[in-house]
């Protein structure tokens, strides 16, 4: 899967000291609490995962017509 980092999340991970590898293993591990399907222009989604004994919400969107996506 490709990951696409806004500016804003790369501030917010940087101000955070918060990896891509950690927010990688939330996204594709973590528990969907909110789904917006109706945000555009993709689907997106508030995800919580344990990550290193930190407890990370990563809000992401999903281009579903992407090659190699798959919905969780």
């Amino acid at each position: 899967m490709e990951y696409i980092y806004r500016l804003h999340a790369i501030e917010r991970m940087f101000q955070r000291d918060i990896s891509e590898k950690q927010v990688e293993e939330v996204i594709e591990n973590g528990e969907i609490i909110e789904s917006y399907i109706d945000d555009k222009p993709y689907p997106s989604f508030l995800t919580l995962g344990n990550v290193d004994d930190i407890a990370l919400h990563v809000v992401y969107a999903k281009d579903e017509e992407a090659k190699g996506s798959d919905p969780k």
